[in-house]
């Protein structure tokens, strides 16, 4: 009697969901990226509105997006999870660790791409839906197979990558313009420095893979040093877009100026480190790497602190 009693209690302890299997199905979604793509979007949002009330709508464009990008990043890993298993640095995920089944990770995914779009699409419009969905669709049919086959995975990488721009804009006014494809372009170019640090940091494992994210030719290292520097001269001028469009104020192209010049040299300065030949992880590509780690939120308060300030 006193062992059936007991039973029920076991049966409901061992049915609730332990802290380290939803730590499991939060990982699956890339939440540091998911937060990026999440706050890119909110930001944009806040911008477009230029003030006016609109909290509610930035917190549905909040919502919708981390739903949906979750939801991307979740069904990336489900499609690579044969890589990762074979990759020092991703081995440990969800289900290369076998913490998570593949078929449970795509139904979750699926879910949360599906409830994200739907979200979007009912509390801030079609618009905003469609781009989430192209987000989601040019990541996993176009940057993952491309990542390979050619270099060229990096600035088609880029395009999901700077997505939440258009996604929160379109969101506030309806449509995408000049000024919305202005942060669009800042978005895209900043990504080409960020995802070539780590391509170098981690060359060794994506070789075990055959990821190709150096551009051809000899010397590698001084080929991703060039391309660094390539997309941070770029990024001044077209950091100075949106003001230069209305899109933001003098706060903002007077911190823009001065976050350029600081990319730019922190550029210069690993390449000619990696032009001499530094090895994989070595500290030039990673103080590149954190270097963009640090200007992108930089790139974003400036946005929300300049609206605020007029």
């Amino acid at each position: 009697m006193a062992e059936a009693a007991r039973r029920p209690a076991r049966v409901r302890s061992a049915a609730r969901p332990s802290p380290a299997r939803l730590g499991a199905w939060v990982e699956l979604t890339k939440p540091g990226i998911a937060l990026y793509m999440t706050l890119t979007a909110g930001a944009a949002a806040f911008v477009a509105l230029n003030g006016r009330p609109g909290a509610g709508l930035v917190l549905h464009v909040l919502l919708g997006t981390a739903l949906g990008s979750g939801g991307a990043l979740a069904l990336n890993q489900v499609a690579e999870r044969d890589l990762d298993a074979r990759m020092q640095r991703t081995r440990g995920r969800p289900i290369p660790s076998g913490r998570l089944g593949p078929a449970g990770a795509r139904a979750f995914g699926l879910l949360l791409l599906a409830a994200g779009t739907a979200w979007l699409f009912f509390t801030v419009g079609p618009t905003a839906a469609a781009l989430g969905l192209a987000s989601a669709a040019t990541y996993h049919w176009l940057y993952r197979p491309l990542k390979r086959r050619s270099w060229l995975s990096v600035p088609a990488g880029a395009v999901p990558g700077a997505m939440p721009v258009l996604i929160g804009w379109s969101a506030a006014t309806g449509r995408v313009d000049a000024a919305a494809l202005s942060l669009f372009l800042v978005a895209w170019l900043w990504q080409h420095p960020h995802v070539l640090g780590l391509a170098w940091m981690l060359r060794e494992d994506h070789a075990r893979v055959g990821f190709r994210m150096a551009p051809p030719g000899p010397r590698p290292a001084a080929r991703i040093g060039r391309w660094a520097v390539a997309a941070c001269a770029l990024l001044v001028p077209a950091g100075l877009l949106p003001w230069i469009l209305g899109a933001a104020g003098p706060l903002y192209a007077a911190g823009m100026t001065l976050l350029g010049a600081a990319f730019l040299g922190r550029a210069v300065v690993s390449a000619r480190a990696l032009a001499l030949g530094a090895t994989p992880g070595t500290r030039p590509a990673r103080d590149l790497f954190l270097a963009s780690l640090a200007w992108h939120p930089a790139f974003l308060l400036l946005l929300v602190v300049d609206v605020l300030a007029r």
